[in-house]
C-alpha cells in the first residue's frame, strides 16, 4: 500500500512559538481518519487548530524558541512522533502509519504494535518489529524469530521461523533451520519446511527443490512428483512445464508426464495449445501431449485470442487452433530462413520467471 500523501509543510517561528502550516486533504464523504502529515511534539508542547477561510493551520505551541542570528542553540528533545488525520486529530506514538485491513504497524519507544484508522492502539506494542497486514495476518518479529498474528493480536503462528513472508491467497513462505515451506492462514502447514527452495503455490500445488532437483507437492505435503527435474514451472490450467537434461515436457496435476520429455523448447498453454520445438521446426500440442498442429513453422508465438503468429515457408501469418494458416499479407516479400541459435528457455534449477 502506498504511503499516505504528505502535504507541503512550512515552518515559521514568530514570538517564540513554532508554527506548522499543513494543507489538509478534503475529508468530504470519508468516515474514518487518514494520516496526512507527520508531526513531532516536544515535552510541554500542544497542538492548536485554527480555522481561517480556505486556510486551515496547525500551530505547535510550547517551549521551542528560535535560534538567535549567529548563535547555535541546543534544545533537549525527548518528545514523540505522531500523525495528523484530515479532521485535525493528532495521534501520538506512531513513527509510521501504513494501513491495510484497517490496521497499521506503529512504533512506540522502540516497540511495535498496531493502530486502527481512528488512531486507537488496538494491538499493544510488544514486538521488535511489525509488518503491514496482508491477507488478514500481520507478520511480527520477536527475539529474532518471526510469526503471525490475527487482527485481535492473537498468534496464528508464534514467533519461531528464521524468516517469513507475507500471506498471499491464504499461504505464506517460511524458513526454519535452513529449510523452506509454506503455512496456511488458519495456523496449519501447507507444507512443513523441509525443502531447499520453494516456488509460490499455484492451483493448490507447490514446486519444491531438494538436492538440486525439482518436483511437486500438494497441500499437506503429499508428493505428486518426486524431485527429479532440472526445472519446474507453476501449474496453469492443470499443467506445468518441466525440463530435464535440456528436454522439455508437461506434467498434469496427477503427476503424469504427458508425451514424455521430447521437446527441444516449449511455450505455455493458451487456448488449449502450447508451442513446442522439435529440431528446427515449431508445432503445437494439446494437453494430452499429442500434436494438434505438426511441427512445420520456422517461428511460432504462443496463442492469443484463438490464433498464433507463425512463419511458414518464409511467409508471416497466423494459424488458428485447427492449424489453418492465413498469410498476414500475401504481397509481403518472403525472407530467407536461416538456422537459429537456440538459447535455453528455462535456466537450470529455476522454478519461476520462465
Amino acid at each position: 500500500m502506498p504511503k499516505a500523501k504528505t502535504p507541503h509543510v512550512q515552518e515559521f517561528l514568530p514570538r517564540g512559538f513554532s508554527v506548522i502550516l499543513v494543507v489538509l486533504l478534503s475529508s468530504c464523504g470519508r468516515e474514518h481518519s487518514t494520516p496526512v502529515a507527520r508531526v513531532h511534539l516536544r515535552p510541554g508542547e500542544t497542538l492548536v487548530h485554527v480555522i481561517e477561510p480556505g486556510h486551515p493551520y496547525y500551530y505547535i505551541k510550547g517551549p521551542r524558541p528560535p535560534a538567535a542570528s549567529g548563535e547555535s542553540q541546543q534544545v533537549e528533545d525527548t518528545g514523540s512522533d505522531g500523525w495528523l488525520d484530515e479532521n485535525g486529530r493528532y495521534n501520538p506514538y506512531w513513527d509510521d502509519a501504513r494501513f491495510e485491513h484497517g490496521l497499521a504497524p506503529a512504533e512506540l519507544r522502540g516497540r511495535w504494535g498496531y493502530t486502527d484508522l481512528q488512531g486507537n492502539l488496538v494491538i499493544r506494542p510488544t514486538f521488535d518489529y511489525a509488518e503491514i497486514f496482508h491477507g488478514g495476518r500481520g507478520l511480527v518479529e520477536l527475539d529474532g524469530r518471526w510469526g503471525y498474528i490475527d487482527s485481535t493480536g492473537k498468534y496464528v503462528f508464534s514467533p519461531q521461523f528464521d524468516t517469513a513472508g507475507t500471506f498471499y491467497e491464504g499461504v505464506a513462505p517460511v524458513e526454519l533451520n535452513g529449510k523452506y515451506g509454506y503455512v496456511n492462514d488458519d495456523g496449519t502447514y501447507f507444507c512443513y519446511p523441509q525443502f531447499d527452495a520453494v516456488a509460490r503455490p499455484a492451483e493448490g500445488i507447490l514446486a519444491v527443490s531438494l538436492g538440486g532437483k525439482w518436483g511437486y507437492v500438494k497441500k499437506g505435503g503429499k508428493c505428486i512428483v518426486a524431485p527429479q527435474f532440472d526445472g519446474a514451472g507453476n501449474f496453469d490450467g492443470g499443467v506445468a512445464r518441466v525440463t530435464l537434461n535440456g528436454k522439455y515436457g508437461f506434467v498434469d496435476t496427477s503427476g503424469r508426464l504427458a508425451a514424455g520429455l521430447q521437446f527441444d523448447e516449449a511455450g505455455y498453454f493458451v487456448d488449449g495449445r502450447a508451442r513446442v520445438r522439435v529440431g528446427d521446426k515449431w508445432g503445437f500440442i494439446d494437453k494430452s501431449g499429442g500434436f494438434a498442429i505438426p511441427p512445420q513453422f520456422y517461428r511460432a508465438a504462443d496463442f492469443s485470442g484463438g490464433r498464433a503468429a507463425v512463419v511458414l515457408h518464409g511467409q508471416f501469418g497466423y494459424v488458428d487452433t485447427t492449424g489453418r494458416f492465413t498469410p498476414k499479407d500475401p504481397s509481403q516479400p518472403r525472407f530467407k530462413e536461416r538456422p537459429l541459435h537456440y538459447l535455453p528457455a528455462m535456466p537450470s534449477g529455476r522454478a519461476t520467471g520462465w
